[in-house]
């Protein structure tokens, strides 16, 4: 006997587990970005604290480092944010096709189911004329 198809295909994920999985990733990238954000933030700060306690001579010598680890940590930041976004659409991209996937998977079953009940539709008027025989005969 040769199994079918839903004997071998894994189960179809739950919409609840996708809109989970879903909820999940949005949340751990939203949790990054903040973590990211608040980092980048207080080490501005920290750096900023440390030209505003020299004095203007030597802010004067310090303001190009400064200006040099801004532009560093401008571009460090969009580094991180491009990768980001770029996980994030994978991320979505992952996640339509496995949707697009169960709506397949759960169209061909709708189809097989279909296919049953019509194929034993066909068959009750045929049961019932050989009923309605049988039944003639026996009371004849």
């Amino acid at each position: 006997m040769i199994p079918t198809l839903s004997q071998i295909a894994p189960p179809t994920p739950s919409a609840e587990n996708v809109w989970l999985v879903v909820v999940t990733l949005i949340t751990a990238g939203s949790s990054l970005a903040t973590i990211g954000l608040w980092w980048q933030g207080r080490q501005r700060q920290d750096a900023a604290g440390n030209l505003t306690s020299l004095s203007p001579a030597e802010a004067a010598i310090v303001k190009p480092d400064f200006d040099k680890h801004l532009d560093s940590n401008r571009r460090e930041f969009d580094r991180i944010w491009a990768t980001v976004r770029d996980e994030n659409t994978a991320i979505r991209h992952e996640i339509t096709e496995a949707v697009q996937h169960s709506q397949e998977m759960l169209m061909d079953k709708l189809e097989k189911n279909r296919r049953e009940l019509s194929d034993k539709l066909d068959t009750i008027p045929s049961r019932i004329i050989a009923d309605l025989s049988n039944a003639k005969e026996l009371l004849d």
